[in-house]
């Protein structure tokens, strides 16, 4: 594992900020997903929490153009910036879809969507806080491992819940819906597991 220097952990400090405003996100839309008659309360503080992630993204690449030699590829920091920010993005378009759709009865296979979400989003800030840190690369692969996990477990949950729609819902309009929707909610799953794997790479480049 690499060492930081201060401006160096400057820097890696974003990547962590933006992981943890991921995880708000999730929470919110988690809350949400919950209780979607509460969207005029949680969708103004999802959108803070975007814009703050919006933020943080800025001041990072502020920072890389500034010059100052990373241990990782600029490249590297730009994708893994615009991966992190995504999972806040994601999670805000989400509950945005939610509200336009009026949709007022949650199905189930959407709460567990949400809750594997939120989960994989921590299991993020872990490995992100790991690399700033310096630990050894376990630190940083077991919650990669974990995300992975959570994100088979998501397919699985998509799946049926995809089976389950085109079995039952006679409306074809409640079933376009839901399948986008199912489709929002996996794919800020998957990108749990991009920013995962991007991670793990970054260790492994530089073991």
């Amino acid at each position: 594992m690499f060492r930081l220097m201060p401006k160096q952990q400057q820097l890696f400090e974003r990547f962590e900020r933006i992981a943890t405003y991921a995880v708000e996100a999730a929470g919110l839309l988690n809350q949400l997903l919950a209780h979607p008659e509460r969207s005029a309360e949680l969708l103004p503080k999802l959108e803070a929490v975007e814009q703050a992630g919006d933020d943080a993204n800025h001041e990072a690449l502020a920072m890389l153009q500034k010059g100052t030699n990373f241990p990782i590829g600029r490249d590297e920091i730009v994708q893994l910036l615009a991966e992190l920010d995504d999972l806040v993005d994601g999670a805000d378009a989400a509950a945005h879809r939610l509200v336009l759709y009026r949709v007022k009865a949650i199905k189930p296979e959407a709460r567990q969507l949400g809750e594997i979400l939120e989960k994989a989003s921590a299991e993020i800030v872990k490995c992100v806080r790991a690399l700033r840190t310096g630990k050894d690369k376990e630190a940083v692969l077991a919650p990669v491992v974990e995300v992975n996990r959570l994100e088979n477990e998501g397919d699985k949950v998509m799946r049926g819940a995809i089976g389950t729609l085109f079995a039952d819902e006679q409306n074809a309009v409640e079933l376009i819906k839901w399948k986008e929707l199912f489709e929002i909610l996996e794919d800020n799953v998957d990108g749990c597991e991009t920013v995962a794997n991007l991670v793990e790479a970054i260790i492994l480049k530089n073991e």
